[in-house]
């Protein structure tokens, strides 16, 4: 009897070590199936880079003319526009030069793409540079929205687009497409430069811009320069903390100012009040379908005075507002500048912005009437990429 106890006390001693051994192992190799997977998904992703930097390849084939034009990639969440731009090159003594730009950024619609970037116009009367031959050109830039290593051409990460983290685009581009002068940059900082150089901070030495869509970048120019700090993180307000308990950003961090404020937080916003039954002509407009609610419907709205998408908008604004503050305390800019789609909304989300920086910043005496919209639009990137070449290139 005791020695079919104790037989049985070593059976579970003998399982006990075995689960711990197995654990150990576990522990010891997930590390390194963790690292394989990312190496998988790296080399996918330059895969994918690769592939679209060769469908360009072929539109300039012939190594005669410049295209313009965007590649749509719904399968990898991706959308590539690009475009050669002619514009006054004032660090050469006023001479034109012609740079070419990608820009990366996450799908979009391609009807929704089209409306919103018409690439026959340039804003500023410059000349058109369709069918403009390549020996032109002057560099190529390459626009990420998230943090890259502007020395090595390495994307170090994009909270919302996770599919091109440790890409090295600049390589991918030179092996595509050839020998030309490629710099690559943050796509805000591109915007920032845009509106310094050739838009609405053409007067200014300091401004702070923000770029409001799918998420939210910034720019600061201190003393005509647009700065990127020794990380480039230098103004990346849309991680920014505004609601320490709030909800979680696609930097995996909680309660940023892109969650908050950004496109996602809009149309959130009006599928609550929605889903309250509350009455709204977003409903109307989207056609009863809560999928179709994006920020220009609820902008549209607000416009012809609708309840519900005024309080999303004033809600929206409030918290731009309050990033704002926290930007003017730490730059004291000239002029702020809101850029991009969801800025487009005009007045309906610069009147509650201006209200409350009036009476949250009072210390800073900021005048209210200096947040003002980018003049460039959503050119203001081209026309900074174009800048980044020149100011590169000397």
């Amino acid at each position: 009897m005791a020695s079919r106890h104790n037989q049985r006390a070593f059976t579970l001693v003998e399982l006990l070590v075995v689960t711990t051994i197995i654990s150990s192992l576990i522990g010891l190799l997930l590390p390194a199936v963790q690292a394989a997977r990312e190496a998988a998904r790296r080399i996918a992703c330059a895969n994918h880079v690769k592939q679209i930097t060769m469908a360009l390849q072929n539109h300039i084939s012939s190594r005669t003319v410049l295209p313009s034009g965007c590649v749509v990639d719904q399968s990898w969440g991706t959308t590539y526009r690009y475009h050669p731009y002619d514009v006054i090159n004032e660090s050469q003594n006023g001479r034109h030069g012609t740079s070419w730009m990608l820009h990366i950024l996450p799908y979009i619609e391609q009807q929704y793409l089209f409306d919103q970037w018409d690439f026959s116009t340039n804003v500023l009367g410059n000349k058109p540079v369709a069918n403009t031959d390549i020996s032109q050109l002057s560099g190529i830039t390459v626009a990420v929205p998230g943090n890259v290593d502007r020395s090595t051409g390495l994307i170090i990460e994009c909270p919302n687009l996770p599919v091109i983290d440790g890409v090295n685009i600049v390589d991918a581009f030179q092996e595509a497409i050839g020998d030309y002068p490629i710099f690559v940059a943050n796509d805000a900082y591109c915007a920032t430069l845009g509106e310094l150089r050739y838009g609405a901070g053409r007067d200014v030495e300091n401004l702070l811009m923000l770029t409001l869509g799918t998420g939210i970048g910034g720019g600061i120019a201190l003393d005509n320069q647009v700065c990127h700090g020794p990380r480039n993180m230098m103004g990346e307000i849309g991680h920014m903390i505004i609601v320490p308990d709030g909800p979680r950003c696609g930097c995996g961090n909680i309660g940023c100012f892109e969650a908050v404020a950004g496109k996602q937080a809009i149309i959130d916003l009006a599928r609550c009040q929605l889903q309250y039954a509350r009455q709204s002509l977003i409903d109307q407009l989207c056609g009863g379908d809560p999928e179709k609610i994006t920020p220009q419907v609820v902008a549209e709205a607000a416009r012809q005075g609708d309840e519900v998408a005024v309080e999303v908008m004033n809600n929206i604004g409030y918290y731009i507002g309050l990033a704002l503050c926290n930007g003017i305390i730490m730059c004291d800019p000239d002029l702020i500048i809101l850029g991009g789609g969801i800025a487009a909304a005009g007045e309906v989300l610069f009147a509650p912005v201006r209200r409350t920086v009036r009476y949250r910043s009072p210390y800073s005496g900021f005048d209210v009437s200096k947040i003002v919209p980018a003049q460039l639009g959503n050119q203001a990137g081209i026309y900074g990429a174009a800048a980044l070449v020149w100011e590169n290139l000397g």
